[in-house]
Parts: structure tokens; sequence; C-alpha cells
């Protein structure tokens, strides 16, 4: 029996965030989704 993929799937998780260390809750996942640039979350505070 083969199966076959009709489309790619692919899963994100992500878990303790690290807002209060860098000032922005969900950086990781901000950056991830085109919210704030990659620059930004690279960017010394």
């Amino acid at each position: 029996m083969l199966l076959q993929i009709r489309r790619l799937n692919v899963i994100a998780v992500w878990t303790e965030e690290e807002g209060f260390r860098f000032g922005s809750d969900m950086l990781g996942s901000a950056v991830a989704a085109g919210r704030l640039p990659q620059d930004y979350a690279y960017k010394p505070r």
C-alpha cells in the first residue's frame, strides 16, 4: 500500500518565549511569521 502525500505540512512549536529576557514577547515566532525583521532579533539591547 502506497501513501500519497497531497501537500507538505510544517509544524513549529515555540515554548518558553523570551519576552522578559529580550524585551519583546514572542520574538522568535514574530520573526518567523514575518512580523519583525530578523535584524531586529539579533540587535543587542
